[in-house]
């Protein structure tokens, strides 16, 4: 097909879609424009679940980070209330306030470790979403000017040619009083 030919089916095509007819080019932008938006409202949703997700995890960061002290500092009551019943004092006593600590150390870097795993899988989500979100989807729009545009630039001395060649075997035929083809 030339592109002649080409430009003038789209012409007819835009006629078409600007008088209202329904066609299945119409139908499948349509398709697509609501698909698009769809995506888009999806995104969103995903991106203010991840972002309400992330303001939670940091809440339970510090939450856990306060019970962690609390058990450490009752570990450490512990052993100096009964070391003190005991009447124990010196090294031990020193030992066992420091193996309170070293579990609070631990369990402090444990809590951080899952803390920021969590974060940063959430802010991968976020970060997809918010890429959906500016992805510009370009639909192909069809102006009847713009293939005008396109047709005036795409006629050539051979489709000129044709034509005049049209024109001169429908002028003999007249004059014969008959058409051939």
């Amino acid at each position: 097909m030339s592109m002649y030919a080409m430009t003038m089916q789209q012409g007819i095509q835009a006629g078409a879609l600007a008088l209202g007819v329904e066609s299945a080019e119409t139908t499948a932008a349509y398709n697509a424009a609501y698909g698009n938006l769809a995506n888009k409202l999806s995104a969103a949703r995903a991106r203010s679940a991840g972002e309400r997700n992330i303001a939670a995890v940091n809440q339970d960061k510090v939450l856990s980070n306060t019970k962690i002290r609390q058990q450490q500092d009752e570990a450490e009551a512990a052993a100096r209330v009964s070391a003190a019943l005991s009447g124990a004092s010196g090294a031990s006593v020193n030992a066992t306030i420091g193996q309170t600590e070293t579990n609070e150390s631990m369990a402090l870097a444990a809590s951080k470790k899952a803390h920021d795993q969590q974060i940063e899988h959430l802010k991968a989500g976020v970060f997809d979403a918010t890429t959906v979100l500016n992805s510009k989807h370009r639909q192909q729009k069809s102006s009847v000017l713009g293939n005008l545009a396109k047709l005036g630039a795409s006629v050539n001395y051979d489709d000129l040619q044709i034509g005049e060649a049209l024109v001169a075997d429908e002028t003999d035929a007249a004059d014969a009083g008959t058409l051939q083809v």
